[in-house]
């Protein structure tokens, strides 16, 4: 090892060179690392809304892709159970700390958020508490293969009314199944309805309006009573009995068919829902 000896001029000039190659190599390397945590943040959110349409489409065929691959790429613990939440004309909507967390896309105006474990996990508590002022209408549970269906519900929930409060409101449809099965079905409802309820059509509006209510509140009830009718519909028992004659006259044993029966509830239900959205 040889020592060379050079002029202060050059030793200083040669250590500033050192110095800028070393801050323009550190400088590089920021700009690398910046630029595949970009790439990588990027690919995530890429997987993460592929994850979101393929979780929202309803199935083709009985095939099913596995979702675990994908949503390990969009870094996402795929859950036992998730619900389908709609918030209408959410325009800038966040949970605090709940963005790893939740699955979400816009659909026109409206935000759907797809939450894990919403039984347990606390996440739409905190979804609620976001949305307040807003209205926000949330799925069922269901496994994530059936994300789609919880959004299915939610979308019909939102569809069946008429008006939603303006100043805002937290709803869940898991009491409403029935009739949102009813409504998925109403064209099939409705030629039922006419093959069970037909007979209605040659009487007065009123009338068999008020046939209809009663043979509702006959097939709901127990035994099949005046007295259960009555307490139903808020009528006097003897005004009850009278109309239960009057069934009688316009469906004869048919009263007294299981299968009729089974099918007249439906198309009763049917035929109110339809009533109601107009």
């Amino acid at each position: 090892m040889q020592e060379a000896t050079l002029p202060p001029a050059t030793v200083l000039t040669l250590h500033e060179a050192v110095l800028v190659h070393i801050n323009a190599l550190s400088n590089e390397s920021v700009k690398g690392f910046l630029a595949a945590q970009l790439r990588s943040e990027g690919e995530v959110k890429r997987a993460r809304r592929a994850l979101v349409e393929r979780l929202l489409e309803p199935p083709r065929g009985q095939e099913r892709a596995a979702l675990g691959p994908l949503a390990e790429r969009a870094r996402w613990a795929l859950p036992g159970a998730v619900a389908s939440v709609i918030v209408r004309s959410a325009g800038r909507f966040s949970v605090p700390g709940a963005d790893g967390e939740l699955l979400s896309i816009g659909r026109g105006s409206d935000l759907v958020l797809i939450v894990p474990e919403p039984g347990t996990s606390g996440l739409i508590d905190r979804v609620r508490e976001a949305a307040r002022g807003r209205v926000a209408v949330v799925g069922p549970a269901v496994p994530p293969h059936e994300t789609w269906l919880s959004l299915q519900c939610a979308r019909l929930a939102v569809d069946r009314r008429a008006e939603l409060p303006t100043d805002g409101a937290f709803l869940r449809v898991d009491d409403e199944l029935s009739e949102l099965y009813l409504l998925r079905g109403a064209p099939i409802g409705q030629l039922l309805g006419r093959r069970v309820l037909g007979v209605f059509a040659d009487l007065p509006r009123g009338r068999a309006a008020r046939l209809a209510e009663t043979l509702d509140a006959l097939l709901m009830s127990w035994g099949r009573t005046a007295p259960e009718v009555a307490q139903a519909l808020g009528i006097h028992p003897q005004t009850a009995r009278k109309r239960l004659r009057q069934l009688e006259e316009v469906f004869g044993d048919r009263l007294g068919d299981p299968r009729f029966r089974f099918e007249a509830l439906p198309a009763l239900r049917t035929h109110a829902l339809r009533a109601d959205t107009g």
